[in-house]
C-alpha cells in the first residue's frame, strides 16, 4: 500500500512539473526554428562540470554556481511574425497560471524584462524564466536551480539606470 501511495505521489509531482513546462516548451518550439533564432540548452550535467571553474569573486559568479540548467532562445522579429508580442504576453500569463510569480519587472529604453519564478519556501527560487520583449527582438531565458530572492534583487543593479520594480508578496 505504501509503495502504491509513493508511486502516485511521484506521478503527481512529475506530471505537475510537465504541465508547468508545457506553455514554455510550446513557445520555444514554435520560435526556435525561425530565421535568425539562436537556441542553446545547457543541461545539468554540463553545468555540474562547469561549477569547479567558476570563480566565487562577486555576486554574479556566486549565483552561477547555484544554477543547474539554462535554456536560452533569442531571435529577431521579422514581418512574418506579427503575433510574437501577443504570444509573449500569453506565455507570461500562462506561466503565472502554472504557478510562477512575477518577481521583477524592468523597463529600459523600450525593452521590457519580466522575471518570473517558482518559489520554494520563503526565499528560494527553484525555477526562473526571464522574458525580454523589445520592439525588434525577443529573448527567453529559463534557469533552474536554487537561487535566493535577495540575490535576484542584487542583480537589478546590473541593469544600469533602468526603472525596475520588485514584486512584493
Amino acid at each position: 500500500m505504501k509503495k502504491n501511495l509513493l508511486l502516485i505521489a511521484l506521478f503527481i509531482s512529475v506530471s505537475a512539473n510537465v504541465f508547468a513546462q508545457k506553455s514554455l516548451d510550446r513557445f520555444v518550439h514554435k520560435y526556435r526554428s525561425t530565421a535568425n533564432a539562436d537556441y542553446v540548452h545547457v543541461g545539468s550535467f554540463l553545468m555540474a562540470l562547469a561549477h569547479p571553474f567558476i570563480p566565487a569573486d562577486d555576486d554574479g559568479t556566486r549565483l552561477l554556481k547555484k544554477i543547474h540548467s539554462v535554456e536560452v532562445l533569442d531571435f529577431n522579429i521579422n514581418s512574418q511574425q506579427p503575433n510574437v508580442h501577443h504570444d509573449m504576453k500569453l506565455l507570461q500569463s500562462d506561466l503565472i497560471k502554472d504557478g510562477y510569480d512575477e518577481l521583477m519587472f524592468v523597463k529600459s529604453e523600450g525593452d521590457r524584462v519580466h522575471i518570473l519564478g517558482k518559489i520554494q519556501g520563503d526565499k528560494i527560487v527553484k525555477d526562473c524564466v526571464l522574458l525580454v520583449d523589445s520592439d525588434n527582438e525577443i529573448s527567453v531565458v529559463h534557469v533552474t536551480g536554487k537561487i535566493n530572492l535577495d540575490e535576484i534583487g542584487n542583480l537589478s543593479g546590473k541593469f544600469g539606470n533602468a526603472k525596475f520594480s520588485v514584486a512584493k508578496n
